[in-house]
């Protein structure tokens, strides 16, 4: 009976996964969010995903990098985008898929800057500008080896838009 009753523990044991988690690569903090992660981080520090689903709007506060260490898909159905990037920070994300029906992938307010590169952007749209991307006014944008897959927007910029008033 306690053989059978242990053998039942851990098989239940090995077949529970594991939640996927955020590690700062600069300080070895983990994390069981990604903005908890972007909220600890110091100025510039790399946050590492785990492979796996992080359902969850981010609001970067803070300049950061933020990698995939395999399949991390970040999706959220709420807020001004899948992440929002307030005036006069920044953003490098490299290895991850945004995904949602209905918010853009990245919200980049004026003043801000980012760097994409290796991302897919999937399945996001808005009723406004830039259904994968909305980047008025911005500091700087680099976007490398980016795929836009089914984005939408009902006015300009399906996949990005881009604007300045200089």
């Amino acid at each position: 009976m306690k053989r059978a009753w242990a053998i039942a523990m851990l098989t239940w044991a090995v077949s529970v996964p594991a939640r996927a988690q955020v590690t700062n690569q600069d300080t070895g903090a983990v994390f069981p969010t990604i903005q908890a992660a972007i909220d600890a981080a110091g100025f510039n520090e790399t946050l590492v995903l785990d492979p796996g689903v992080y359902n969850e709007a981010l609001v970067v506060n803070q300049v950061v990098t933020i990698e995939g260490a395999g399949v991390a898909t970040i999706t959220a159905s709420s807020g001004y985008g899948v992440i929002d990037i307030p005036p006069t920070l920044g953003l490098t994300l490299r290895g991850v898929t945004l995904s949602s029906a209905t918010v853009r992938a990245i919200n980049a307010q004026a003043g801000s800057g980012f760097a994409l590169e290796d991302v897919v952007i999937t399945g996001t749209t808005t009723t406004g500008h830039g259904g994968g991307i909305y980047a008025p006014d911005t500091s700087g944008i680099t976007i490398l080896d980016v795929t836009f897959q089914g984005t939408s927007a009902t006015l300009d910029g399906g996949a990005i838009y881009v604007a300045s008033d200089t």
